[in-house]
């Protein structure tokens, strides 16, 4: 679609109206009024840049038509624009409104879309309908790329290059979020606050089974907080079932009309997610959203969605929950956090859920700029199990493992038990699984996140045991039975703190073997390594002052 813009003027009693549109006599016919096409067609950006400029100055606006022209086609030739010859009159003519512009406007609300993608979600073209909402005044626009950086992630890593739209060599692109729709600065993404209330629903949300004392006073603790503060971390150990913890909050929501957002950094932990949600609030409609899939229809009182997704969301939401904000993609990102910001209301509040908190997050909390909500205990009673760290040489080309790395495995094995091993790359993953199952069999398997297998494997894993060699694609969202876990190359930088804790929250989940063993095995024991154990040991000492943990 080669979409272009064109800058005019409209004269509305004593005033001018100097604006851009894709279809200047639509913006002519709506308002009534005759007026003057100003520029030749031209790329978003820049007719936004030049009813910027038309409009600056000391003294505003030109009041004649013929001085504007004069104006804009200086301004054009400056930038190697061929103007009109001159101002070409615009009049007046009698136009429709599309029967399906009640349901562009549904689409829209509460999200930022390029007009493809409303179309797609539409079923036709629709950048006509799109912008007669944004001329009576319920929606916004903006070009894809202005001044600022790309306009839905913020990234100002903007490459220049030849676009088939406007046809121009040297279209500015950003590649950052380019995975979900082309942004180019030739284009514009529409966008409209959700300000409707939803219905008020009154619905108690069904747990799976008796939530703990630890759970049930973390969730009355969030529910107070949140109506004294728009932001709140809560703390929880691996295991600890912080999602739980978060339904009486999003019930208490949903009661008064709000929207909730519940989103998570991975594809893979949504999915798993949908069925609890599901379960906990049956009858009650909740859109998922991740790559691959969405609903384009209204959104619901309850939407589910990764992070990456909130880039589409524009003012919508009431509340939101983040789980896991310390998981990649979302940590370390820049755009990540400006649109889940972006997502919520004005007035809407955040909930952090994590089990282990970036520094900044918990500075903010020790501080006592956010409430902090800890769950230090796991669901059994039982104390999280401590890791064992030993520094013992060993290399990754040629590959060698130290013996106490065999010692681990074959002890694991004789016992019958499954057994995660974590590496920092993709490269360690082959090489240490391709290492072990020529020695141990085909009990041994390995993967990461190029493996097309990786599901498979995965599922075989949970099911029936046995050893398995992995990158941080599974240090999070998997629970199996039992398991004990050994990280390999735990010096590298690829594990710091969080990671380490979080691979070993993969060990002593299960009321059967509630104790586990984690090994940090690496060339020398680092400061990450060394705070990864002190975190486990200070939930720990938290479970055992607030007597959560069993006495047996």
């Amino acid at each position: 679609m080669n979409r272009l813009y064109t800058v005019y003027v409209l004269g509305d009693g004593d005033r001018l109206r100097v604006d851009f549109s894709p279809y200047a006599s639509l913006d002519a016919a709506y308002l009534g009024a005759e007026g003057a096409a100003l520029s030749s067609p031209l790329p978003a950006r820049d007719a936004a840049s030049l009813v910027k400029y038309l409009q600056g100055g000391f003294f505003g606006a030109p009041k004649n038509p013929e001085r504007l022209w004069i104006k804009a086609s200086r301004w054009q030739r400056k930038r190697g624009f061929r103007p009109p010859a001159g101002p070409r009159r615009l009049k007046p003519v009698p136009t429709s409104i599309p029967q399906w512009q009640e349901k562009i406007e549904e689409i829209i609300a509460g999200r930022l879309l390029l007009p493809s993608e409303a179309a797609w979600a539409l079923g036709r073209p629709c950048e006509g309908s799109l912008h007669l909402l944004y001329l009576m005044g319920r929606c916004g626009r903006r070009p894809g790329i202005d001044s600022a950086g790309c306009s839905r992630c913020g990234s100002q890593n903007i490459q220049r290059e030849y676009c088939p739209l406007c046809r121009r060599e040297d279209c500015e692109r950003c590649p950052d979020c380019s995975a979900m729709g082309d942004i180019r600065a030739c284009r514009l993404l529409y966008f409209a606050p959700l300000d409707e209330r939803g219905v008020p629903c009154q619905v108690q949300p069904i747990f799976p089974g008796k939530l703990t004392l630890a759970q049930e006073r973390a969730s009355l603790q969030l529910k107070e907080a949140l109506h004294s503060s728009r932001e709140v971390l809560i703390w929880a150990v691996c295991g600890a079932g912080k999602t739980e913890v978060a339904f009486p909050a999003i019930a208490d929501a949903l009661a008064r009309g709000e929207r909730v957002l519940f989103t998570v950094p991975r594809r893979e932990v949504v999915i798993e997610l949908e069925p609890r949600l599901k379960a906990a609030f049956p009858g009650l409609a909740i859109p998922v959203f991740y790559g691959g899939r969405g609903d384009w229809g209204p959104l619901g009182p309850v939407v589910l969605a990764t992070t990456h997704q909130t880039l589409r969301f524009y003012r919508a939401f009431d509340l939101a929950i983040l789980d896991e904000s310390d998981a990649y993609p979302y940590r370390g990102s820049r755009q990540l956090p400006r649109a889940l910001k972006r997502s919520l209301k004005e007035d809407g509040r955040l909930v952090h859920m994590t089990a282990t908190p970036s520094p900044v997050l918990h500075r903010r909390a020790r501080w006592g700029q956010i409430p902090l909500i800890a769950i230090p205990a796991r669901y059994h009673g039982h104390p999280l199990p401590e890791p064992k760290l030993f520094a013992k040489p060993m290399s990754q080309a040629p590959l060698r493992l130290p013996p106490i790395c065999w010692e681990i495995i074959h002890k694991t094995r004789q016992q019958g038990l499954p057994l995660f091993i974590f590496v920092p790359t993709v490269a360690l993953s082959e090489g240490v699984g391709r290492l072990l199952s020529s020695r141990l069999g085909s009990e041994v398997d390995y993967t990461h996140a190029r493996d097309p297998k990786r599901s498979e494997k995965r599922a075989d894993f949970a099911d029936q045991g046995g050893v398995l060699v992995t990158t941080t694609l599974l240090e999070r969202g998997i629970t199996v039975p039992c398991a004990d876990v050994l990280v390999l190359f735990a010096h590298h930088p690829v594990f710091d703190a969080g990671t380490l804790v979080q691979m070993a929250g993969r060990s002593g989940r299960s009321i059967q073997r509630p104790w586990g063993r984690v090994y940090f095995l690496g060339q020398r024991v680092t400061s990450e390594m060394r705070r990864a154990r002190g975190m486990i040991r200070e939930m720990n000492r938290l479970a055992r002052a607030g007597g959560y943990l069993s006495k047996k």
